[in-house]
Protein backbone atom coordinates (compact mmCIF):
# COMPACT_ATOMS: atom_id res chain seq x y z
CA UNK A 1 0.00 0.00 0.00
CA UNK A 2 2.72 2.78 1.02
CA UNK A 3 4.68 1.99 -2.45
CA UNK A 4 1.23 2.69 -4.31
CA UNK A 5 0.74 5.60 -2.35
CA UNK A 6 4.25 6.86 -3.04
CA UNK A 7 4.00 5.97 -6.45
CA UNK A 8 0.20 8.22 -6.46
CA UNK A 9 2.12 10.98 -4.84
CA UNK A 10 5.40 11.12 -7.11
CA UNK A 11 3.01 10.98 -10.64
CA UNK A 12 0.36 13.65 -8.47
CA UNK A 13 3.28 16.10 -8.51
CA UNK A 14 5.19 15.44 -11.53
CA UNK A 15 3.19 16.51 -14.83
CA UNK A 16 5.62 14.58 -16.52
CA UNK A 17 5.59 11.05 -14.84
CA UNK A 18 5.20 8.62 -17.77
CA UNK A 19 5.43 5.30 -14.78
CA UNK A 20 1.75 5.40 -14.32
CA UNK A 21 1.19 1.40 -14.45
CA UNK A 22 -0.69 1.73 -10.94
CA UNK A 23 -3.91 3.37 -12.48
CA UNK A 24 -6.17 0.60 -14.03
CA UNK A 25 -7.39 2.52 -17.02
CA UNK A 26 -7.75 2.94 -20.45
CA UNK A 27 -7.12 6.90 -19.67
CA UNK A 28 -4.64 7.11 -16.94
CA UNK A 29 -3.34 10.42 -17.83
CA UNK A 30 -6.51 12.04 -17.76
CA UNK A 31 -7.31 10.05 -14.67
CA UNK A 32 -4.49 11.06 -13.14
CA UNK A 33 -4.73 15.33 -13.94
CA UNK A 34 -8.49 15.26 -12.29
CA UNK A 35 -6.49 14.93 -8.88
CA UNK A 36 -4.01 16.93 -9.66
CA UNK A 37 -6.37 20.28 -10.60
CA UNK A 38 -8.51 19.29 -7.66
CA UNK A 39 -5.36 19.23 -5.52
CA UNK A 40 -3.75 22.33 -7.44
CA UNK A 41 -7.55 24.03 -7.19
CA UNK A 42 -8.02 23.26 -3.06
CA UNK A 43 -4.44 24.82 -2.61
CA UNK A 44 -5.59 27.68 -4.10
CA UNK A 45 -8.05 28.61 -2.72
CA UNK A 46 -6.50 27.63 0.66
CA UNK A 47 -4.02 30.57 0.07
CA UNK A 48 -6.87 32.74 -1.31
CA UNK A 49 -8.55 31.94 2.00
CA UNK A 50 -5.03 32.72 4.18
CA UNK A 51 -4.24 35.83 2.15
CA UNK A 52 -7.38 37.66 0.68
CA UNK A 53 -5.50 41.07 0.76
CA UNK A 54 -3.16 39.74 -2.13
CA UNK A 55 -6.13 38.57 -3.93
CA UNK A 56 -7.94 41.91 -3.51
CA UNK A 57 -4.44 43.68 -4.64
CA UNK A 58 -3.84 41.52 -7.70
CA UNK A 59 -6.77 40.82 -8.95
CA UNK A 60 -8.14 37.26 -8.84
CA UNK A 61 -6.45 35.91 -12.20
CA UNK A 62 -3.34 37.30 -11.31
CA UNK A 63 -3.10 35.85 -7.81
CA UNK A 64 -4.77 32.27 -9.37
CA UNK A 65 -1.73 32.02 -11.12
CA UNK A 66 0.69 33.40 -8.45
CA UNK A 67 -0.93 30.41 -6.23
CA UNK A 68 -0.77 28.12 -9.13
CA UNK A 69 3.34 28.55 -9.39
CA UNK A 70 3.99 28.81 -6.16
CA UNK A 71 2.14 25.22 -5.90
CA UNK A 72 3.67 23.92 -8.68
CA UNK A 73 6.92 23.94 -6.88
CA UNK A 74 7.19 20.77 -4.93
CA UNK A 75 8.89 22.28 -1.10
CA UNK A 76 5.60 24.53 -0.99
CA UNK A 77 2.89 22.12 -1.35
CA UNK A 78 1.35 21.32 2.12
CA UNK A 79 3.20 18.57 4.31
CA UNK A 80 -0.01 18.06 6.34
CA UNK A 81 -3.55 17.31 5.92
CA UNK A 82 -3.96 20.53 7.64
CA UNK A 83 -4.84 23.63 4.68
CA UNK A 84 -5.28 26.20 7.53
CA UNK A 85 -1.33 25.96 8.81
CA UNK A 86 -0.03 26.20 5.43
CA UNK A 87 1.22 29.30 3.35
CA UNK A 88 4.27 30.41 5.81
CA UNK A 89 6.68 30.56 2.71
CA UNK A 90 3.94 32.38 0.78
CA UNK A 91 4.92 35.66 1.70
CA UNK A 92 8.68 35.69 0.64
CA UNK A 93 7.37 33.89 -2.75
CA UNK A 94 5.72 36.68 -3.75
CA UNK A 95 9.26 38.86 -3.74
CA UNK A 96 10.65 35.88 -6.03
CA UNK A 97 8.37 36.85 -8.95
CA UNK A 98 9.95 39.22 -11.09
CA UNK A 99 6.46 41.11 -12.78
CA UNK A 100 5.46 41.56 -8.86
CA UNK A 101 8.80 43.40 -7.40
CA UNK A 102 6.87 46.83 -8.37
CA UNK A 103 4.74 45.68 -5.44
CA UNK A 104 7.22 45.75 -3.00
CA UNK A 105 4.74 46.12 -0.18
CA UNK A 106 2.84 42.70 -0.87
CA UNK A 107 5.51 40.66 1.53
CA UNK A 108 4.25 42.31 3.97
CA UNK A 109 0.60 42.27 3.35
CA UNK A 110 1.18 38.59 2.99
CA UNK A 111 3.03 38.41 6.35
CA UNK A 112 0.48 40.67 8.20
CA UNK A 113 -2.28 38.33 6.72
CA UNK A 114 -0.28 35.40 7.82
CA UNK A 115 0.35 36.71 11.15
CA UNK A 116 -3.61 36.78 11.25
CA UNK A 117 -4.00 33.63 10.44
CA UNK A 118 -1.67 31.71 13.11
CA UNK A 119 -3.47 33.78 15.54
CA UNK A 120 -6.70 32.64 14.66
CA UNK A 121 -5.98 29.00 14.62
CA UNK A 122 -3.22 29.07 17.78
CA UNK A 123 -4.78 26.95 20.18
CA UNK A 124 -4.04 29.54 22.94
CA UNK A 125 -3.41 33.49 22.76
CA UNK A 126 -0.68 34.05 21.02
CA UNK A 127 1.02 37.82 19.92
CA UNK A 128 2.59 38.86 16.77
CA UNK A 129 5.00 41.54 16.21
CA UNK A 130 5.09 43.05 12.65
CA UNK A 131 7.14 46.03 11.36
CA UNK A 132 6.50 47.20 7.76
CA UNK A 133 8.31 49.56 5.75
CA UNK A 134 5.25 50.70 4.29
CA UNK A 135 2.26 52.38 5.83
CA UNK A 136 0.73 48.66 6.12
CA UNK A 137 -2.42 50.17 8.09
CA UNK A 138 -3.17 52.59 5.33
CA UNK A 139 -2.73 49.69 3.04
CA UNK A 140 -5.02 47.29 4.80
CA UNK A 141 -7.38 49.67 5.28
CA UNK A 142 -7.67 50.58 1.55
CA UNK A 143 -8.34 46.65 0.86
CA UNK A 144 -10.92 46.79 2.99
CA UNK A 145 -12.32 50.46 2.06
CA UNK A 146 -11.09 50.54 -1.78
CA UNK A 147 -13.14 53.67 -2.31
CA UNK A 148 -10.32 55.38 0.41
CA UNK A 149 -7.90 57.68 -1.38
CA UNK A 150 -4.80 56.30 -3.41
CA UNK A 151 -1.99 55.53 -0.30
CA UNK A 152 1.05 57.23 -0.57
CA UNK A 153 4.13 54.34 -0.25
CA UNK A 154 6.46 57.08 0.95
CA UNK A 155 3.80 58.08 3.80
CA UNK A 156 5.79 56.02 6.79
CA UNK A 157 6.38 52.86 8.35
CA UNK A 158 3.98 51.04 10.03
CA UNK A 159 4.12 48.76 13.15
CA UNK A 160 1.75 46.05 14.47
CA UNK A 161 0.58 44.07 17.66
CA UNK A 162 -1.86 40.90 15.97
CA UNK A 163 -3.67 38.88 19.41
CA UNK A 164 -6.65 36.85 19.12
CA UNK A 165 -9.20 37.71 21.45
CA UNK A 166 -12.22 35.79 21.95
CA UNK A 167 -11.80 34.02 18.43
CA UNK A 168 -11.81 37.56 17.23
CA UNK A 169 -8.04 38.36 15.52
CA UNK A 170 -7.43 42.01 16.23
CA UNK A 171 -4.53 44.50 15.19
CA UNK A 172 -3.45 46.99 17.25
CA UNK A 173 -1.20 49.57 15.65
CA UNK A 174 1.45 50.81 17.31
CA UNK A 175 3.89 53.82 17.22
CA UNK A 176 7.48 52.82 16.95
CA UNK A 177 8.08 53.51 20.53
CA UNK A 178 5.19 50.94 21.62
CA UNK A 179 6.35 48.44 19.20
CA UNK A 180 10.17 48.44 20.57
CA UNK A 181 9.05 48.49 23.98
CA UNK A 182 6.43 45.31 23.67
CA UNK A 183 9.03 43.33 21.63
CA UNK A 184 11.68 44.00 24.39
CA UNK A 185 9.16 43.08 26.81
CA UNK A 186 8.93 39.84 24.67
CA UNK A 187 12.19 39.05 24.16
CA UNK A 188 13.12 39.38 27.88
CA UNK A 189 10.31 36.92 29.12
Amino acid sequence: MQTLQCQFEKSLLDSQANDLAFIASNHKRERLNIYRQTVMDHCRAALAQTFPGIWALLGKECADNVARLFCQEKENLPTTGCLEDWGSTFPQYLTQIKALTALPYLQDVALYEWYKQLSYTAPETEVFLLQSNFPLQAIIQLIDNPSLPEVNLNQGKAWALIVRDNYQVITHWLSEQQWYQIRAIAHAG
